[in-house]
């Protein structure tokens, strides 16, 4: 029998072992993956627990490979355990912290590894907060020109800024350079006298012409800059800018964002020497030799890449670009869309060529009638003659996210309105490590986007690629005014940047402010409750912590304090007494017994009370106008530290809005507190209020746009003011009030848009015809004649403000009243409240209340039922008898009168029927109910009937 040798290399022998070990634990996996899978989750077991409980049935020894099979797979069924266990995490458990109040114009911020945060405002100021010592401190103000949108734009620290403290800063000089610079920053004071010039180059003076302005370092130590197009966009009524006509090179964008030889509208990226020169690192977009481009070009095609970040772990780079302002598609291009774009690589992002996901522009030179023609995203060519780069471009890359004004059909969460993108961090959460306030896992590898027109934060999910898969609002409880930079600490925590509300102006709610996450014990919620907030002087205030809480449930202890002095009270209620007039911030620190801690502030104005505005009728009904009435009316104004009223201050205005517009409902007399007339918010007309209008515009100083009462003041006597200003809200525009061009509001409808415009008009001096104008300035007292109220269908308000003169010519305090004069036509459909009833709309022109029986009620709130004596109804029955009811102040109430509803054997024939009734002269809350002669709840239509309006009558003279 011949032997067979089975000799074989040792690295046979391994190479054979392995394979066996493979193909064991492949058959395997999927057998055991299902068994413990069904076990653990029958059971409800964590995978440590199992393996405890599995171990427990085997018998010893165990052969290696089960030993290796077991091991692994149940760390392998463990890690997925683990993962999906991560749960959206709760909303309460997020809370805001208030650094910083009262800032002007904040732009950056940046965070050192011992979590101090640097933050700049555009006018050159530089401030540290350092947690440690708890406060705030300015540590240099530059020099910089700070017209239309430039100054202070980037800040960021050198990646050894624990050892060598070395801190850049971005900026436009007063030269009109843009100017990134270093300086060190030694005892809490950045040293200006040793500033070195890292890199420069000189920009257009076009006020708000795009700037970008972002600076940050990847984790390889290169420098990132964003810089903007540099290119007035007003001109180009919201497309982009190609203008090739003589003398006005600055209106083309193609001669900076698509020129390969411009610093401007790119992302550049350069590596920093110690020696305070740079170098160009492997990897932009052109050969470092500057033959293609400038080298230090990474990304170019921008706009306005104003805000931008990396990602760490992949090293990509995000960035938001604002885009521009179309509301609508033409025939020169898409409307415009904002974008958060994604660099893996070097690359052209293609605008002014292309938007959004590559849409074309078409070129429009403006100096022939010619055809636009669109631009080729598969041979994209910039053909301007004031290109000094490549003509044939690299091939523009799409972006990430984009939308537009309008709603966005491919990203619907963003909303609608005016759009700032910004694109913030990239969350690491184990960079954040034994952090009590980090983020949750969750957000692992999510992008954080913000918008600062819509003050809202999305965290975006990616594949493993950097692919989109889906977005989601982050910290929808915490109300932000404006975010202009967002960035996470190493705690894990997030510090927000808040604008505030008025551009170019020093903001109350402007502010640094920090998030924290509280994954064991939440810090307790500071509520002050006080007994008011504006006192004379040598006033008590009373004040209280009721309605603070702890979402544990523990117990929390409680520390008062004025303008951030030494606590005078511990106790849960408190008093303070007031001996000098002034503005005083009053804080309540509240500290739970896991020593976590929150603190609330709340102004305290001292020495000014409200005044008092009283708008006094004669002869007239306070709810309803009526044809061919006349009435007196007079405006009373008083206050108590105001020797002697000045009656320049008494602004009174009657405006006439439009049926349809549904503002009546929306508005109130306003009593809140109005600091300044800065300060001082657009309440009266609310659908200004619930718009982005206030992000430009303010009562009376001028923000980046006019203010209202300037547009009042130049268009009141204008013959198509409110066509032309309506269609200018919606459409967007530009050119009239200088650089700055509008936005598009293609969400509003046009009769809002004319609401806008009438209650804008309404602010001016001047008095013509109510008739051509809707709104008429009134004197202190006078008449208002019948023939401006024949027929008109809407409503009228009569609207009175007084300001007084404040505390020594500070803080004055503003009080409007409003008085509402509706039409004495009610359509029922909109009634303050409609019970067991239902609204039916057979076509556009008619609406009515349906399914009416002898449950049903509807009602009416606030009805001056002065000298009315008679109220129609029109009614539809189709086998219903019964007796409608007039009923005061419930469902059950006085029944004031009563009318029979007629059966007309089908639907669809309407009667009126009439309520006959002596005044009662006082307001009261009007019901209308239904007296069924055979009361069912069958179900069925014969004991139904239709409402469509009621139609209030006065006594005749």
């Amino acid at each position: 029998m011949k032997k067979i040798n089975f000799r074989c290399s040792f690295e046979d022998s391994f190479q054979i072992m392995i394979k066996n070990i493979c193909q064991i634990l492949r058959n395997a996996f999927s057998l055991m993956s299902f068994l413990l899978d069904t076990v653990a989750s029958k059971h409800k077991l964590a995978w440590g627990e199992f393996l405890k409980i599995y171990l427990g049935f085997l018998k010893f020894p165990l052969p290696m490979t089960r030993c290796l099979f077991l091991v692994v797979n149940l760390l392998f069924w463990g890690c997925g355990q683990e993962k999906s266990k991560i749960l959206k995490p709760e909303e309460n458990r997020f809370s805001k912290q208030n650094i910083k109040m009262g800032l002007t114009e904040p732009i950056a911020l940046t965070i050192s590894n011992d979590n101090e945060v640097f933050f700049c405002q555009r006018r050159g100021e530089i401030f540290v907060y350092n947690p440690k010592k708890g406060f705030v401190k300015e540590i240099a103000s530059f020099m910089v020109d700070y017209s239309g949108g430039n100054g202070v734009m980037g800040l960021a620290l050198d990646p050894n800024f624990d050892y060598n403290k070395h801190v850049y800063l971005f900026y436009i000089d007063t030269a009109m350079n843009y100017k990134l610079s270093r300086i060190k920053f030694e005892n809490d004071t950045l040293l200006q006298a040793n500033e070195k010039i890292i890199f420069s180059f000189k920009i257009d003076k076009e006020p708000g012409a795009h700037n970008g302005g972002t600076i940050l370092f990847d984790k390889m130590g290169n420098l990132l800059i964003s810089t903007g197009d540099n290119t007035p966009p007003w001109q180009a009524n919201g497309y982009p800018p190609h203008d090739q006509r003589y003398g006005r090179e600055m209106y083309d964008a193609l001669r900076t964002a698509s020129n390969s030889d411009d610093f401007r509208g790119k992302i550049l990226r350069i590596k920093p020497l110690e020696n305070g020169n740079y170098i160009i690192p492997d990897g932009n977009l052109f050969p470092k030799n500057g033959s293609l481009g400038k080298p230090e070009i990474y990304v170019m095609g921008c706009r306005n890449p104003w805000k931008m970040s990396i990602d760490d772990k992949t090293g990509f780079v995000y960035w938001g670009e604002v885009g521009p302002d179309a509301g609508t598609d033409s025939t020169i291009g898409p409307r415009g869309y904002d974008e958060i774009n994604q660099a893996q690589s070097a690359g052209n992002f293609g605008w002014p060529l292309f938007v959004a996901n590559n849409i074309p522009y078409c070129y429009v030179p403006l100096t022939d009638s010619s055809t636009p023609k669109p631009f080729s995203a598969t041979k994209p060519y910039n053909p301007s003659k004031n290109n000094t780069g490549l003509k044939n471009l690299p091939i523009p890359q799409n972006a990430f996210i984009y939308y537009p004004y309008a709603k966005s059909k491919e990203f619907p969460l963003v909303g609608k309105s005016g759009r700032t993108a910004c694109a913030g961090p990239v969350y690491n959460y184990m960079n954040h490590k034994n952090s009590s306030v980090r983020f949750p896992k969750y957000y692992n590898d999510k992008l954080f986007i913000y918008d600062w027109m819509r003050s809202w934060i999305m965290a975006v999910s990616m594949d493993n690629k950097g692919k989109y898969q889906g977005m989601e609002q982050v910290l929808k409880n915490i109300k932000l005014v404006n975010p202009t930079h967002i960035a996470f600490a190493p705690d894990g925590s997030l510090y927000i940047l808040e604008y505030g509300l008025i551009w170019y102006a020093q903001n109350k709610d402007a502010s640094l402010t920090r998030i924290i996450y509280s994954e064991g014990n939440r810090p307790p919620v500071p509520i002050i409750t006080c007994n008011d907030t504006i006192l004379e002087l040598n006033s008590t205030l009373t004040f209280n912590a009721n309605k603070s809480y702890d979402l544990d449930k523990d117990s929390i202890s409680y520390e008062w304090s004025m303008d951030y002095q030494a606590p005078f009270s511990y106790q849960k209620n408190a008093t303070f007494i007031f001996t000098t007039a002034g503005v005083y911030m009053l804080n309540l620190s509240c500290m739970d017994s896991k020593k976590s801690s929150a603190t609330q502030t709340k102004k305290i104005i001292v020495g000014n009370t409200y005044p008092k505005v009283d708008i006094l009728l004669k002869g007239i009904n306070a709810t309803f106008y009526f044809d061919n009435s006349d009435f007196e009316y007079s405006i009373r104004v008083s206050d108590k530290e105001d020797k002697k009223i000045d009656t320049s201050k008494i602004v009174s205005n009657i405006t006439y809005i439009p049926q349809g517009t549904d503002i009546y409902p929306m508005i109130e007399p306003t009593t809140g507190h109005k600091e300044t007339p800065k300060e001082r918010e657009i309440t009266e007309n609310a659908l200004i209020a619930s718009s982005d209008c206030k992000s430009c515009h303010a009562m009376n100083i001028k923000s980046v746009g006019p203010s209202f009462i300037d547009i009042s003041k130049r268009y009141f006597n204008h013959p198509k003011a409110i066509e032309l200003l309506s269609a200018k809200i919606i459409k967007g525009g530009g050119g009239v009030w200088g650089d700055h061009a509008m936005s598009a509001h293609p969400q509003i409808t046009l009769a809002n848009a004319k609401s806008m415009v009438q209650y804008i008009l309404s602010l001016n001096n001047t008095s013509p015809n109510i008739e051509d104008k809707y709104s008429i300035k009134l004197a202190q007292q006078g008449k208002i004649l019948s023939k401006e109220f024949v027929s008109k269908r809407g409503w009228f308000y009569i609207t009175s403000t007084y300001t007084d003169n404040g505390i020594e010519g500070k803080y004055p305090l503003s009080k409007t009243n409003i008085l509402t004069l509706k039409n004495p036509l009610l359509k029922c459909i909109t009634a303050d409240s409609l019970h067991k009833c239902m609204i039916i709309e057979e076509n556009k022109n008619l609406k009515y209340v349906g399914a009416f029986n002898y449950e049903s009620n509807i009602h009416f709130k606030n009805i001056d039922m002065s000298q009315i004596n008679k109220v129609s109804v029109k009614v539809n029955s189709k086998s219903a008898t019964g007796f409608l009811q007039l009923r005061e102040n419930s469902s059950k109430g006085n029944i004031i009168a009563t009318t029979k509803v007629n059966p007309q054997g089908k639907w669809g024939i309407w009667e009126i029927c009439t309520f006959n009734f002596v005044p009662l002269n006082k307001k009261i809350n009007l019901y209308i109910t239904f007296e069924d002669n055979q009361p069912s709840d069958d179900g069925t239509s014969d004991h139904m009937i239709n409402l469509e309006f009621l139609s209030f009558e006065i006594l005749k003279k």
